[in-house]
Protein backbone atom coordinates (compact mmCIF):
# COMPACT_ATOMS: atom_id res chain seq x y z
CA UNK A 1 0.00 0.00 0.00
CA UNK A 2 2.92 2.76 0.72
CA UNK A 3 4.56 1.55 -2.26
CA UNK A 4 1.27 2.23 -4.55
CA UNK A 5 1.29 5.41 -2.52
CA UNK A 6 4.62 6.29 -3.26
CA UNK A 7 3.93 5.71 -6.84
CA UNK A 8 1.06 7.82 -6.96
CA UNK A 9 2.61 10.66 -5.19
CA UNK A 10 4.82 10.73 -8.04
CA UNK A 11 2.25 10.79 -10.74
CA UNK A 12 0.03 13.80 -8.44
CA UNK A 13 3.27 15.61 -8.53
CA UNK A 14 2.51 16.56 -12.10
CA UNK A 15 -0.84 18.28 -11.29
CA UNK A 16 0.95 21.23 -10.50
CA UNK A 17 -1.83 23.40 -11.83
CA UNK A 18 -4.65 21.75 -10.05
CA UNK A 19 -6.25 23.24 -7.37
CA UNK A 20 -8.14 21.00 -4.66
CA UNK A 21 -9.32 24.00 -2.29
CA UNK A 22 -7.73 27.08 -0.66
CA UNK A 23 -6.30 26.93 2.54
CA UNK A 24 -4.30 29.44 5.01
CA UNK A 25 -4.18 32.09 2.05
CA UNK A 26 -2.55 29.48 -0.65
CA UNK A 27 -3.94 26.44 -2.39
CA UNK A 28 -4.20 22.32 -1.22
CA UNK A 29 -3.23 20.41 -4.35
CA UNK A 30 -3.02 17.12 -4.45
CA UNK A 31 0.44 16.50 -4.52
CA UNK A 32 -0.04 17.66 -1.05
CA UNK A 33 -2.90 14.99 -0.49
CA UNK A 34 -0.57 12.59 -1.85
CA UNK A 35 1.79 13.43 0.64
CA UNK A 36 0.14 13.54 3.76
CA UNK A 37 -0.82 9.80 2.54
CA UNK A 38 2.81 8.78 1.97
CA UNK A 39 3.80 10.18 5.65
CA UNK A 40 1.05 8.23 7.18
CA UNK A 41 1.34 4.97 5.54
CA UNK A 42 4.94 5.25 6.36
CA UNK A 43 4.47 6.26 10.04
CA UNK A 44 2.05 3.51 10.84
CA UNK A 45 5.13 0.98 9.29
CA UNK A 46 7.71 2.81 11.08
CA UNK A 47 8.31 5.21 14.38
CA UNK A 48 8.74 8.44 13.24
CA UNK A 49 12.66 8.78 14.49
CA UNK A 50 13.49 5.43 13.23
CA UNK A 51 12.57 7.14 9.50
CA UNK A 52 14.00 10.13 9.74
CA UNK A 53 16.58 10.09 12.37
CA UNK A 54 18.89 8.40 9.74
CA UNK A 55 18.10 10.55 7.07
CA UNK A 56 19.04 13.97 9.28
CA UNK A 57 22.01 12.42 11.10
CA UNK A 58 23.62 12.03 7.18
CA UNK A 59 22.61 14.79 5.27
CA UNK A 60 22.59 17.26 7.94
CA UNK A 61 24.38 19.08 5.46
CA UNK A 62 21.62 18.75 3.28
CA UNK A 63 18.46 18.68 5.10
CA UNK A 64 19.51 19.97 8.31
CA UNK A 65 21.13 23.14 6.89
CA UNK A 66 17.28 23.94 4.61
CA UNK A 67 16.20 23.97 8.36
CA UNK A 68 17.95 25.75 10.00
CA UNK A 69 18.06 28.43 6.84
CA UNK A 70 14.31 28.65 7.10
CA UNK A 71 14.48 29.05 11.28
CA UNK A 72 16.82 32.17 10.57
CA UNK A 73 15.06 33.72 7.78
CA UNK A 74 11.53 33.81 9.55
CA UNK A 75 13.28 35.27 12.30
CA UNK A 76 14.67 37.67 10.38
CA UNK A 77 11.76 38.72 9.09
CA UNK A 78 10.51 39.64 12.26
CA UNK A 79 12.03 42.91 11.66
CA UNK A 80 9.73 44.11 9.11
CA UNK A 81 6.06 44.37 7.89
CA UNK A 82 6.43 42.76 4.37
CA UNK A 83 9.51 40.64 4.55
CA UNK A 84 11.39 39.22 1.52
CA UNK A 85 11.14 35.55 2.99
CA UNK A 86 6.89 36.02 4.01
CA UNK A 87 5.67 33.65 7.11
CA UNK A 88 3.23 31.85 4.03
CA UNK A 89 6.57 31.12 1.97
CA UNK A 90 8.17 29.84 5.23
CA UNK A 91 5.60 27.45 6.57
CA UNK A 92 5.00 26.30 2.75
CA UNK A 93 9.22 25.49 2.27
CA UNK A 94 9.12 24.20 5.98
CA UNK A 95 6.29 21.98 4.67
CA UNK A 96 8.38 20.92 1.34
CA UNK A 97 11.93 20.17 3.44
CA UNK A 98 9.94 18.05 6.10
CA UNK A 99 8.32 16.17 3.51
CA UNK A 100 11.64 15.53 1.50
CA UNK A 101 12.84 14.22 5.20
CA UNK A 102 10.14 11.82 5.03
CA UNK A 103 10.18 10.86 1.30
CA UNK A 104 13.72 10.38 2.10
CA UNK A 105 13.25 7.82 4.95
CA UNK A 106 9.92 5.71 2.84
CA UNK A 107 12.47 5.40 -0.55
CA UNK A 108 15.90 4.30 1.73
CA UNK A 109 13.41 1.61 3.04
CA UNK A 110 11.81 0.44 0.06
CA UNK A 111 14.61 0.56 -2.37
CA UNK A 112 15.73 -2.82 0.04
CA UNK A 113 12.55 -4.47 -1.15
CA UNK A 114 12.49 -6.24 -4.30
CA UNK A 115 8.54 -6.11 -4.31
CA UNK A 116 8.79 -2.39 -3.97
CA UNK A 117 10.93 -1.65 -6.67
CA UNK A 118 8.93 -3.32 -9.41
CA UNK A 119 6.35 -1.06 -8.13
CA UNK A 120 8.17 2.00 -8.67
CA UNK A 121 9.25 1.17 -11.97
CA UNK A 122 6.18 2.29 -13.30
CA UNK A 123 6.40 6.25 -11.76
CA UNK A 124 7.48 7.45 -14.99
CA UNK A 125 4.49 5.70 -16.73
CA UNK A 126 2.09 7.23 -13.95
CA UNK A 127 3.41 10.56 -13.94
CA UNK A 128 3.47 10.93 -18.05
CA UNK A 129 -0.41 9.62 -18.30
CA UNK A 130 -1.27 11.66 -15.71
CA UNK A 131 0.11 15.13 -17.15
CA UNK A 132 -1.07 13.80 -20.77
CA UNK A 133 -4.60 13.15 -19.69
CA UNK A 134 -4.13 16.33 -17.58
CA UNK A 135 -3.63 18.74 -20.43
CA UNK A 136 -5.76 17.10 -22.87
CA UNK A 137 -8.46 17.82 -20.52
CA UNK A 138 -7.47 21.20 -19.55
CA UNK A 139 -7.70 22.29 -23.22
CA UNK A 140 -10.71 20.59 -23.97
CA UNK A 141 -12.61 22.45 -21.57
CA UNK A 142 -11.20 25.34 -23.66
CA UNK A 143 -12.33 23.82 -26.66
CA UNK A 144 -8.44 24.13 -27.80
CA UNK A 145 -6.74 21.84 -30.34
CA UNK A 146 -3.44 21.07 -28.89
CA UNK A 147 -2.50 19.29 -31.98
CA UNK A 148 -3.23 22.52 -34.02
CA UNK A 149 -1.60 24.81 -31.55
CA UNK A 150 1.69 22.50 -31.69
CA UNK A 151 1.69 22.29 -35.38
CA UNK A 152 1.50 26.02 -35.98
CA UNK A 153 4.07 26.37 -33.27
CA UNK A 154 6.72 24.40 -35.07
CA UNK A 155 5.49 26.03 -38.73
CA UNK A 156 6.53 29.20 -37.21
CA UNK A 157 9.44 28.28 -35.19
CA UNK A 158 7.87 30.20 -32.32
CA UNK A 159 7.97 28.93 -28.74
CA UNK A 160 6.04 31.74 -27.30
CA UNK A 161 3.20 29.73 -29.07
CA UNK A 162 3.66 26.81 -27.05
CA UNK A 163 4.12 28.42 -23.66
CA UNK A 164 1.61 31.22 -24.06
CA UNK A 165 -1.50 29.89 -26.34
CA UNK A 166 -0.93 25.69 -25.76
CA UNK A 167 0.49 25.88 -22.11
CA UNK A 168 -1.23 28.72 -20.56
CA UNK A 169 -4.43 27.32 -21.86
CA UNK A 170 -3.92 24.23 -20.20
CA UNK A 171 -3.09 25.10 -16.81
CA UNK A 172 -5.72 27.65 -16.36
CA UNK A 173 -7.75 25.88 -13.89
CA UNK A 174 -7.83 28.65 -11.72
CA UNK A 175 -8.72 32.53 -12.46
CA UNK A 176 -5.65 33.59 -9.81
CA UNK A 177 -3.48 31.23 -11.48
CA UNK A 178 -3.81 32.86 -15.18
CA UNK A 179 -0.98 34.85 -15.15
CA UNK A 180 1.56 32.43 -14.01
CA UNK A 181 0.15 29.74 -16.33
CA UNK A 182 2.80 29.27 -18.61
CA UNK A 183 5.66 29.28 -15.74
CA UNK A 184 4.27 26.56 -14.13
CA UNK A 185 5.47 24.33 -16.79
CA UNK A 186 8.83 24.36 -14.86
CA UNK A 187 7.22 22.39 -12.07
CA UNK A 188 5.03 20.30 -14.39
CA UNK A 189 7.65 19.01 -16.25
CA UNK A 190 10.50 18.66 -13.97
CA UNK A 191 7.81 16.59 -12.53
CA UNK A 192 7.37 14.49 -15.08
CA UNK A 193 11.45 14.19 -15.51
CA UNK A 194 11.95 13.43 -12.08
CA UNK A 195 9.41 10.39 -12.53
CA UNK A 196 10.70 9.16 -15.44
CA UNK A 197 14.36 8.68 -13.91
CA UNK A 198 12.89 6.96 -10.89
CA UNK A 199 11.16 4.62 -13.32
CA UNK A 200 14.08 4.64 -15.35
CA UNK A 201 15.86 3.62 -12.16
CA UNK A 202 14.30 0.89 -11.01
CA UNK A 203 13.32 -0.67 -14.11
CA UNK A 204 14.15 -4.63 -13.95
CA UNK A 205 17.34 -6.17 -15.46
CA UNK A 206 17.52 -6.86 -18.69
CA UNK A 207 18.38 -10.74 -17.39
CA UNK A 208 15.07 -10.92 -15.24
CA UNK A 209 12.94 -12.48 -18.23
CA UNK A 210 9.82 -12.59 -16.19
CA UNK A 211 9.94 -8.68 -15.73
CA UNK A 212 10.65 -7.86 -19.32
CA UNK A 213 6.81 -6.56 -20.44
CA UNK A 214 7.43 -4.29 -17.07
CA UNK A 215 10.90 -3.06 -18.55
CA UNK A 216 9.05 -2.77 -21.76
CA UNK A 217 6.22 -0.14 -20.22
CA UNK A 218 9.39 1.53 -18.12
CA UNK A 219 10.89 2.34 -21.72
CA UNK A 220 7.80 3.13 -23.99
CA UNK A 221 6.67 5.69 -20.66
CA UNK A 222 10.48 7.10 -20.77
CA UNK A 223 10.16 7.94 -24.35
CA UNK A 224 7.08 9.97 -23.54
CA UNK A 225 8.45 11.61 -21.03
CA UNK A 226 11.14 12.48 -22.81
CA UNK A 227 8.96 14.00 -25.41
CA UNK A 228 7.06 16.10 -22.93
CA UNK A 229 9.90 17.08 -21.73
CA UNK A 230 11.48 18.64 -24.90
CA UNK A 231 8.17 19.84 -25.81
CA UNK A 232 7.51 21.65 -22.79
CA UNK A 233 9.91 24.08 -23.84
CA UNK A 234 11.49 24.43 -20.16
CA UNK A 235 15.38 24.90 -20.60
CA UNK A 236 16.36 23.86 -16.77
CA UNK A 237 14.43 20.59 -17.52
CA UNK A 238 15.57 20.08 -21.13
CA UNK A 239 19.40 20.68 -19.87
CA UNK A 240 18.91 17.76 -16.86
CA UNK A 241 17.40 15.59 -19.43
CA UNK A 242 20.35 16.04 -21.88
CA UNK A 243 23.16 15.88 -18.95
CA UNK A 244 21.04 12.71 -17.55
CA UNK A 245 21.39 10.91 -20.99
CA UNK A 246 25.22 11.63 -21.93
CA UNK A 247 26.19 10.16 -18.70
CA UNK A 248 25.63 6.37 -20.07
CA UNK A 249 27.75 7.08 -22.78
CA UNK A 250 30.28 9.37 -21.24
CA UNK A 251 30.97 6.47 -19.23
CA UNK A 252 32.06 4.44 -21.63
CA UNK A 253 34.09 6.61 -23.29
CA UNK A 254 36.28 7.10 -19.77
CA UNK A 255 36.43 3.62 -19.32
CA UNK A 256 37.14 3.08 -22.88
CA UNK A 257 34.35 -0.11 -23.31
CA UNK A 258 31.41 -0.63 -24.29
CA UNK A 259 28.82 -3.37 -24.24
CA UNK A 260 26.84 -4.15 -27.11
CA UNK A 261 23.58 -2.92 -25.41
CA UNK A 262 25.10 0.58 -24.90
CA UNK A 263 26.35 0.64 -28.28
CA UNK A 264 23.21 0.20 -30.13
CA UNK A 265 22.18 2.53 -27.18
CA UNK A 266 24.69 5.28 -28.85
CA UNK A 267 23.69 4.45 -32.26
CA UNK A 268 19.89 4.83 -31.59
CA UNK A 269 20.78 8.32 -29.58
CA UNK A 270 22.65 9.68 -32.25
CA UNK A 271 19.66 8.68 -34.93
CA UNK A 272 17.67 10.94 -33.10
CA UNK A 273 19.69 13.89 -32.68
CA UNK A 274 20.27 13.78 -36.58
CA UNK A 275 16.42 13.58 -37.13
CA UNK A 276 15.55 16.66 -34.39
CA UNK A 277 18.49 18.46 -36.16
CA UNK A 278 16.86 17.96 -39.24
CA UNK A 279 13.25 18.61 -38.28
CA UNK A 280 11.14 21.62 -36.86
CA UNK A 281 11.63 20.73 -33.22
CA UNK A 282 15.13 21.59 -33.57
CA UNK A 283 14.12 25.36 -34.77
CA UNK A 284 11.76 25.58 -32.06
CA UNK A 285 14.10 24.69 -29.70
CA UNK A 286 17.02 27.12 -31.03
CA UNK A 287 14.37 29.59 -30.84
CA UNK A 288 13.40 29.13 -27.57
CA UNK A 289 17.56 28.51 -26.30
CA UNK A 290 18.81 31.91 -28.17
CA UNK A 291 15.93 33.93 -26.60
CA UNK A 292 18.09 36.44 -23.99
CA UNK A 293 15.06 38.30 -22.67
CA UNK A 294 15.05 35.52 -19.58
CA UNK A 295 19.08 35.54 -19.67
CA UNK A 296 19.22 39.26 -19.20
CA UNK A 297 16.53 39.87 -16.73
CA UNK A 298 17.52 37.00 -14.37
CA UNK A 299 21.91 38.44 -14.74
CA UNK A 300 20.50 41.60 -13.96
CA UNK A 301 18.61 40.50 -10.80
CA UNK A 302 21.60 38.47 -9.90
CA UNK A 303 24.13 41.22 -10.71
CA UNK A 304 23.07 45.14 -10.16
CA UNK A 305 19.53 43.92 -8.53
CA UNK A 306 20.89 42.36 -5.99
CA UNK A 307 24.12 45.12 -5.20
CA UNK A 308 20.76 47.66 -4.87
CA UNK A 309 19.96 45.75 -1.75
CA UNK A 310 22.98 43.85 -0.78
CA UNK A 311 24.30 46.33 2.56
CA UNK A 312 20.96 46.35 3.67
CA UNK A 313 20.11 42.81 3.81
CA UNK A 314 23.34 41.79 5.75
CA UNK A 315 21.54 41.10 9.47
CA UNK A 316 18.39 40.32 8.41
CA UNK A 317 17.12 39.91 4.31
CA UNK A 318 15.22 43.08 3.18
CA UNK A 319 11.77 44.15 2.45
CA UNK A 320 9.33 42.07 -0.27
CA UNK A 321 9.94 43.77 -3.65
CA UNK A 322 12.84 45.90 -2.29
CA UNK A 323 14.79 43.96 -4.91
CA UNK A 324 14.18 41.27 -7.80
CA UNK A 325 14.04 38.00 -6.97
CA UNK A 326 17.81 36.79 -8.00
CA UNK A 327 16.73 33.31 -9.62
CA UNK A 328 19.78 31.80 -7.62
CA UNK A 329 19.06 30.07 -4.31
CA UNK A 330 22.18 31.63 -2.63
CA UNK A 331 21.37 34.54 -3.11
CA UNK A 332 17.90 34.22 -2.51
CA UNK A 333 18.78 33.29 0.82
CA UNK A 334 21.07 36.19 1.58
CA UNK A 335 17.73 38.60 0.69
CA UNK A 336 15.68 35.95 2.81
CA UNK A 337 17.34 35.99 6.13
CA UNK A 338 21.04 38.05 5.57
CA UNK A 339 24.40 36.66 5.86
CA UNK A 340 23.79 33.70 8.03
CA UNK A 341 20.78 32.34 5.72
CA UNK A 342 23.52 32.83 2.93
CA UNK A 343 26.04 30.68 4.79
CA UNK A 344 23.47 28.24 5.39
CA UNK A 345 22.62 27.84 1.61
CA UNK A 346 26.23 27.68 0.76
CA UNK A 347 26.52 24.51 3.27
CA UNK A 348 23.54 23.24 1.75
CA UNK A 349 24.63 23.60 -1.93
CA UNK A 350 28.03 22.46 -1.24
CA UNK A 351 26.74 19.51 0.94
CA UNK A 352 24.35 18.27 -2.22
CA UNK A 353 26.79 18.88 -4.92
CA UNK A 354 29.70 17.07 -2.88
CA UNK A 355 27.77 13.91 -2.59
CA UNK A 356 26.22 14.05 -6.24
CA UNK A 357 30.56 14.63 -7.93
CA UNK A 358 31.32 11.62 -5.36
CA UNK A 359 28.86 9.51 -7.17
CA UNK A 360 29.70 10.93 -10.44
CA UNK A 361 32.85 10.19 -10.37
CA UNK A 362 32.60 6.36 -9.08
CA UNK A 363 30.35 5.77 -11.82
CA UNK A 364 31.85 7.35 -14.54
CA UNK A 365 35.09 5.53 -13.69
CA UNK A 366 33.12 1.79 -13.11
CA UNK A 367 34.46 2.05 -9.43
CA UNK A 368 33.39 -0.42 -6.99
CA UNK A 369 30.56 0.53 -3.71
CA UNK A 370 27.22 0.58 -5.63
CA UNK A 371 25.40 -2.60 -4.23
CA UNK A 372 21.78 -1.33 -5.22
CA UNK A 373 20.08 -2.51 -7.90
CA UNK A 374 19.18 1.00 -9.61
CA UNK A 375 20.52 2.08 -11.93
CA UNK A 376 23.29 5.13 -10.63
CA UNK A 377 22.82 6.92 -14.22
CA UNK A 378 19.46 7.95 -13.52
CA UNK A 379 19.85 8.13 -9.57
CA UNK A 380 22.64 10.90 -10.30
CA UNK A 381 19.61 12.20 -13.03
CA UNK A 382 17.36 12.95 -9.76
CA UNK A 383 20.34 14.86 -7.68
CA UNK A 384 21.08 17.04 -10.82
CA UNK A 385 17.47 18.53 -10.69
CA UNK A 386 18.00 20.86 -7.80
CA UNK A 387 21.71 21.68 -8.44
CA UNK A 388 20.69 23.06 -11.91
CA UNK A 389 17.26 24.34 -10.00
CA UNK A 390 19.51 26.42 -7.53
CA UNK A 391 20.84 28.69 -10.14
CA UNK A 392 17.31 28.81 -12.34
CA UNK A 393 14.59 29.47 -10.11
CA UNK A 394 13.51 31.63 -7.77
CA UNK A 395 11.34 31.93 -4.53
CA UNK A 396 13.33 28.78 -2.44
CA UNK A 397 12.61 25.24 -3.58
CA UNK A 398 9.96 23.91 -4.83
CA UNK A 399 8.58 20.47 -3.91
CA UNK A 400 9.35 18.74 -7.05
CA UNK A 401 12.68 19.55 -6.12
CA UNK A 402 12.63 18.77 -2.82
CA UNK A 403 11.16 15.67 -3.79
CA UNK A 404 14.23 15.01 -6.30
CA UNK A 405 16.33 15.74 -2.99
CA UNK A 406 14.66 12.95 -1.39
CA UNK A 407 14.93 10.28 -3.47
CA UNK A 408 18.29 11.17 -4.15
CA UNK A 409 19.26 11.25 -0.65
CA UNK A 410 17.50 8.06 0.07
CA UNK A 411 18.83 5.87 -2.56
CA UNK A 412 22.60 7.00 -1.38
CA UNK A 413 21.25 5.72 2.25
CA UNK A 414 19.68 2.63 0.81
CA UNK A 415 22.93 1.69 -0.65
CA UNK A 416 24.72 2.57 2.19
CA UNK A 417 22.92 0.62 4.54
CA UNK A 418 23.18 -2.49 1.83
CA UNK A 419 26.97 -2.28 2.10
CA UNK A 420 27.05 -2.38 5.74
CA UNK A 421 24.85 -5.41 5.25
CA UNK A 422 27.24 -7.22 2.41
CA UNK A 423 30.56 -6.07 4.59
CA UNK A 424 29.19 -7.62 7.94
CA UNK A 425 28.63 -11.18 5.89
CA UNK A 426 32.22 -11.36 4.66
CA UNK A 427 34.56 -14.26 6.07
CA UNK A 428 36.32 -13.35 8.66
CA UNK A 429 34.08 -11.05 10.63
CA UNK A 430 32.83 -11.44 14.34
CA UNK A 431 29.45 -11.41 14.96
CA UNK A 432 28.87 -12.87 10.85
CA UNK A 433 25.05 -12.55 10.27
CA UNK A 434 22.51 -13.57 7.54
CA UNK A 435 21.55 -10.38 5.38
CA UNK A 436 17.46 -10.53 4.83
CA UNK A 437 16.51 -11.58 1.69
CA UNK A 438 14.75 -8.62 1.31
CA UNK A 439 18.17 -6.01 1.12
CA UNK A 440 19.95 -9.25 -0.96
CA UNK A 441 19.68 -8.33 -4.64
CA UNK A 442 20.65 -10.84 -7.17
CA UNK A 443 24.61 -10.31 -9.16
CA UNK A 444 23.30 -9.76 -12.49
CA UNK A 445 20.68 -6.82 -10.62
CA UNK A 446 23.77 -5.10 -9.38
CA UNK A 447 25.57 -5.62 -12.72
CA UNK A 448 22.90 -4.08 -14.68
CA UNK A 449 22.99 -1.35 -12.59
CA UNK A 450 25.86 -0.41 -11.83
Amino acid sequence: MLTLAVTGYFALLTLEWVTVSGAAGGFVKPFHLGLVAVAALAFLRWPVGRLVGPVLHRFAGIHGAYLLLVAVSLAGGLAFTNPYFSRSTGLRVLTYAVGSLVLAGVVARLALEPRARRMLALAGAAAAVTVAVGITVGLAATGANPLGVLGEALAKGDPDIVSNRLLRTAFRSNEDLADVGANLRHKVFLAVLLATFVGLAFMPSRHDRADRSRRRLVMAASVLGAVLVVLSLSRSTILCLAVAAALGPLRSIVRNRARPAQAIAAVVGLAVAAALLVSPVAELLGERFAANRSYERRLAAAGPGFLDGFGGATLAGTTKGAVPTPHNLVLDAWLSGGVAAFVLAVVLLLSLAGLWLAMARRYLRGRPGWHLPVGQQWVLGMGLIPLVRAFTAGNQFHMVEWSAIGVFTGLVLANERLARERRATEPGVAGRRRVPVEAAPRPEEVAACS
